[in-house]
């Protein structure tokens, strides 16, 4: 089913879902071009949407927005109260992380649109090369992304990092051919299988607290065109 209020003639990426206790609803965040965001040059911002009690769509603005760069690709870490985006501010696109304070009681507005995030977010210096690295994704202890550095196999693949008992990253690990490819492997997201449905009782990877499987889209010859979703 199209989310109708969230699309619009813009290009709309990278969504997540949030639900608020404090305002009873489902909050949207999406990537977009569109005009309404703190950047009207046509670059990428992240943009909140929700449906007020009047059943209003309103919109605000991610607080780590700038008005000349792109911004994409927010995920939240709810347990350790972290947010990780991707820029390009600092020249290619690295990924930053923010440490919010939960004293807002779960108003997830206030949390995601404060200025602080703009001057206070810091990039992992662990992670980030002179090279990309897009599309941040955390599960557990593990922060997922997409970058195209020179070790790769080809166009942009997807690497992990592990952090550590002080909450530093290690260095990134590549998924290798059992994902990656000599094209473009894009956007992961991670799950654990149900046994009930799935009838596994191992985690295919063979490492504590990694997930079971990964959803990402790749440009590899044998989809149906463009970038297609594939299951490892």
């Amino acid at each position: 089913e199209e989310l109708t209020f969230l699309n619009t003639p813009a290009q709309e990426r990278g969504p997540i879902q949030i639900y608020s206790d404090y305002y009873d609803q489902d909050l949207y965040l999406v990537s977009t071009n569109r005009t309404e965001t703190d950047d009207v040059t046509g670059d990428y911002n992240i943009l909140g949407t929700y449906m007020n009690k009047y059943d209003k769509v309103k919109t605000f603005n991610f607080g780590g927005n700038t008005d000349e760069y792109n911004e994409l690709y927010l995920c939240i870490d709810k347990t350790n109260s972290v947010l990780y985006f991707c820029s390009d501010k600092d020249g290619d696109f690295n990924i930053y992380s923010y440490n919010y304070d939960d004293k807002d009681n779960d108003d997830w507005i206030a949390i995601l649109s404060s200025d602080d995030i703009k001057t206070k977010a810091t990039p992992i210096t662990t992670i980030n090369t002179s090279a990309n690295e897009e599309c941040p994704y955390v599960y557990g202890d593990y922060l997922f992304f997409i970058s195209d550095r020179a070790d790769g196999l080809g166009g942009t693949d997807i690497y992990y990092s592990k952090k550590d008992d002080d909450g530093i990253f290690g260095t990134p690990i590549n998924l290798g051919e059992r994902v990656n490819t000599k094209y473009n492997e894009y956007r992961v997201s991670c799950y654990f299988f149900d046994n009930r449905t799935f009838g596994y009782t191992e985690n295919p990877w063979q490492s504590e607290g990694f997930p079971d499987f990964v959803i990402f889209s790749s440009d590899r010859p044998g989809g149906l065109g463009g970038y297609d979703l594939y299951l490892s």
